[in-house]
């Protein structure tokens, strides 16, 4: 897992945050893409898919930029997977005991892609909720902590969002697929 401490600016995350809340969430939903379902007992959220191209959009199209941009680098740089293309950027909203259980990101739909890497990106100050502490099973004790901060990952890496207690946590999170891995 690679933590970048600030990666883009506060008042960047906080118009991600406006432009998404403004869009209708739905609640989140668990399985595979297209046959989801909402599952309360491992996820309480609500999210919005930000599906690329957004015409006449520099905002969200700087966004796209930054996070392929970034999300490239860290992979020449330490993963070298074989990974082609972005599936749709993923808002999502934690409130009132919201919360992801355990589980990775891999999605086995016989597809020819799959996931490979995985980021989740911090929108709003940790000092805005309590809980909702993104981990893994695998040893890592750094923290999403500040508006900008961004984890990436493989997508088979086992983590969760613990339930936020008080206020809200707003993140955004992104997968980067493959030829599947055989």
């Amino acid at each position: 897992m690679i933590l970048i401490k600030n990666y883009l600016d506060k008042e960047f995350c906080k118009g991600i945050i406006n432009y998404c809340e403004s869009q209708g969430l739905e609640p989140g939903q668990v399985g595979n893409t297209g046959d989801g379902v909402v599952n309360e007992e491992v996820r309480i959220s609500d999210l919005f898919f930000l599906k690329w191209p957004i015409y006449n959009s520099q905002f969200m199209h700087d966004l796209y930029f930054n996070m392929e941009n970034i999300v490239h680098q860290v992979n020449r740089d330490i993963y070298a997977f074989d990974i082609t293309h972005f599936e749709p950027l993923q808002f999502t909203k934690y409130k009132n005991q919201g919360k992801y259980d355990w589980h990775i990101d891999v999605i086995d739909g016989g597809k020819a892609f799959q996931r490979k890497l995985s980021f989740s990106l911090l929108l709003n100050e940790s000092e805005d909720f309590e809980g909702g502490d993104l981990e893994f099973r695998a040893p890592f004790e750094d923290k999403l902590v500040n508006a900008g901060d961004l984890i990436i990952f493989p997508s088979f890496e086992e983590h969760r969002v613990t339930p936020v207690t008080e206020g809200i946590r707003y993140s955004l999170v992104g997968w980067m697929h493959g030829p599947r891995i055989k």
